[in-house]
């Protein structure tokens, strides 16, 4: 679980906090590896002591988009304990507002640009990541009622181009039909920091992809392969599959890699691997003299 000043953060699912890999901090952000699996609801869980303030404004970036913002107050047990699972999706005119969960989708790609609009290449860079950042705040705050409309939509279909080599493959997504609707209108809390704006207490960046895509880049290790009987493997879910056709692929990578290194080496093409021809049978020809006379 990452661990910057006194505050933890971490993602969790069903009430368990998701493994972590490759976890790094530089100055005050702290940086780790998900694995994510499509239509998975995850929480957001917060907690700190010894922060020097028990007023902290949190907000929080879904694939690069702020959704979520708010000024909490701690305890006299813990100066900040926060489970975030839900965010305000939608604001009507009339300033009532509707909640909903989000979680792990696939990303939707195409082969065209079938869809009107695209995302720049700075939101795609930000895909596949969730941004949690903290500032203490003075005490106390104010608050103030949200004026317009506002819905939060879904990362919209991407040209399979635009992410071709990147370790992409899962976003985050607001299902409507997890909506609760309010009828009181959106509040929005404001207070003095006492951290500089663009020096924030902390900030944790959690960046999420598929399983096979965590081992295949390296961040996640492999697991023991499953016994195999002839071309069938047994008890084997569609994640294990995959994992098993990354491995394959995998291996035969290496193996071509080892074969063109060995040919650099001897400056000869290598036989391994490489079917015998059969030698050539040579025809033997009669040829008949037509120019004699009998």
């Amino acid at each position: 679980m990452p661990t910057h000043n006194g505050i933890k953060c971490s993602i969790s699912v069903e009430g368990s906090p998701l493994p972590e890999y490759l976890p790094s901090t530089q100055d005050t952000t702290c940086t780790v590896s998900l694995a994510a699996s499509e239509g998975q609801r995850y929480n957001i869980e917060l907690e700190g002591s010894k922060t020097g303030s028990q007023w902290h404004e949190i907000k929080i970036w879904f694939d690069g988009r702020q959704f979520w913002r708010d000024v909490v107050r701690g305890s006299d047990e813990k100066d900040l304990k926060r489970t975030i699972d839900h965010v305000i999706d939608k604001i009507q005119d009339n300033g009532s507002y509707s909640t909903t969960y989000f979680e792990f989708g696939k990303i939707n790609v195409v082969d065209i640009d079938a869809h009107s609009i695209q995302p720049t290449n700075d939101q795609i860079n930000n895909i596949g990541s969730i941004k949690v950042t903290i500032w203490r705040c003075h005490a106390p705050y104010t608050s103030q009622e949200f004026y317009g409309t506002f819905e939060a939509k879904d990362i919209p279909p991407i040209n399979e181009k635009k992410i071709k080599g990147r370790p992409l493959s899962h976003c985050t997504q607001f299902n409507p039909q997890n909506r609760v609707h309010h009828d009181n209108k959106a509040i929005y809390r404001f207070a003095n920091l006492i951290d500089p704006v663009d020096r924030p207490y902390a900030t944790f960046i959690f960046n999420y992809m598929s399983q096979g895509l965590l081992e295949a880049q390296g961040i996640a290790p492999r697991p023991a392969r499953l016994a195999s009987h002839g071309n069938q493997a047994h008890h084997m879910d569609e994640s294990q599959k995959d994992q098993e056709i990354i491995f394959l692929r995998e291996q035969l990578k290496d193996s071509k890699r080892k074969i063109k290194d060995e040919d650099e080496d001897t400056g000869q093409p290598s036989t391994q691997n490489q079917t015998p021809r059969k030698k050539a049978r040579k025809k033997r020809f009669v040829f008949v003299d037509l120019t004699k006379e009998d």
